[in-house]
């Protein structure tokens, strides 16, 4: 039976090894940099308009509440001025004038 023999190795005809080089992991880092920047910008945005909306919103509920207030006291003056126009008038009122 025969010995295996050893394979010479040359280094400089080697594979080479599977890695990233710097400039690709740069470009990576700058990628993820901007994924996230943009991410967080967004968010930003979006509680600007939620701040926005809750303003508004408070703004238009302060003016639906002034105009039932003011739609209420109004009726309620109109309510008031019908049912002195109903009361029943008295005699007695009209009679003092007619005394001696």
């Amino acid at each position: 039976m025969a010995l295996p023999t050893r394979k010479r190795v040359n280094p400089v005809h080697t594979k080479p090894e599977r890695a990233f080089t710097l400039v690709e992991v740069m470009v990576a880092a700058i990628l993820v940099t901007i994924f996230f920047a943009s991410i967080f910008e967004l968010n930003a945005v979006c509680l600007r308009y939620i701040g926005a909306s809750k303003e508004s919103l408070a703004a238009v509920q302060s003016v639906q509440d002034r105009s039932e207030t003011d739609f209420a006291s109004s009726r309620r003056g109109i309510g008031a001025d019908l049912a002195e126009l109903s009361r029943p008038e008295t005699n007695e009122a009209h009679t003092d004038q007619f005394k001696d």
